[in-house]
């Protein structure tokens, strides 16, 4: 999509496609910035030979987009919001909205569309708001976001969940495999293999042909003092798994990753991980969940 013009691109985040649009008349705040269209240059794209429809449209408007939903009384203007608060958050049955001095946006995910008015030419308030609809679509597109680690070895992928200070960077830094995140992986297709989300990737020219890789198993991390591996029951592994999806409280979005959810762990199996930092686990993993 080249700056200035109005146009379709469609965006594979993760395995949720989403549209971004641009009118064929632009007005103020409406064309790309150059720093935008780098962004985007950088997000893996759908083949125009594609059939498969998207899964979000989200346009980028010249005005504060109308809301979808009623508006919450006392929700401020963004002409009222300082430079240096945070965004505002107004979650929905169904939808959401996000306020901030810079930018705001309006994303009805039961319609499957949203508008996004930004005020300057930096890429921050159209990176913050494609990840949103990444994470918030993907369990529509039988996928799932989830807060966690991702690793591929020999073609097959491992993703690696739990709370904070659980190990998830400090695994990742040890790991002799490939790493693609350390901080969110998208899981989805089918069968459930870990997806390129376009943002967080391991530096390194290795990392994009690894993608996407067959999930091989999913594992919760703890510390321990040793390395002790368990195989989870699918109703233990789904409870688990479903504090670590990074999707947004959203009732409509919250039952559809259930789902989603649900039918992952009917296929992969999830594993919790006790380990100790000082003693790698690599070896441990490959016999009890690779060679399981």
């Amino acid at each position: 999509m080249d700056r200035g013009s109005g146009g379709r691109v469609i965006l594979d985040l993760g395995g949720a496609l989403v549209a971004l649009e641009t009118p064929d008349s632009p007005g103020p705040g409406t064309p790309l910035s150059a720093a935008e269209s780098r962004f985007l240059e950088e997000l893996p794209r759908v083949p125009d030979s594609s059939s498969r429809r998207s899964d979000f449209r989200l346009g980028l408007v010249p005005e504060p987009p109308t809301p979808l939903s009623p508006s919450v009384p006392g929700l401020k203007s963004l002409d009222e919001l300082v430079e240096s608060d945070p965004a505002v958050v107004r979650f929905g049955p169904s939808d959401m909205g996000i306020r901030h001095r810079r930018y705001c946006a309006e994303l009805d995910f039961a319609a499957r569309r949203g508008f996004l008015y930004r005020r300057d030419d930096d890429s921050r308030a159209l990176r913050i708001v494609l990840r949103i609809a990444m994470t918030a679509v993907l369990p529509f597109a039988n996928g799932l976001p989830i807060h966690g680690a991702g690793m591929v070895v020999d073609g097959r992928s491992l993703v690696f969940f739990g709370r904070s200070e659980a190990g998830k960077t400090t695994v990742s830094r040890a790991s002799p495999w490939p790493v693609v995140s350390d901080e969110m992986v998208a899981i989805a297709g089918d069968p459930p293999s870990l997806r390129a989300t376009g943002y967080l990737r391991w530096p390194g020219p290795d990392t994009e042909p690894l993608l996407p890789a067959p999930l091989a198993a999913l594992v919760e991390l703890a510390k321990g003092p040793e390395t002790v591996i368990e195989r989870l029951s699918r109703p233990e592994g789904l409870r688990r798994l479903m504090h670590h999806l990074w999707v947004p409280p959203v009732p409509l979005l919250q039952r559809e990753a259930l789902v989603v959810a649900a039918r992952l762990v009917e296929t992969v199996p999830v594993y919790r991980m006790a380990w100790n930092p000082a003693r790698p686990p690599f070896r441990e993993i490959e016999e009890q969940v690779l060679g399981a």
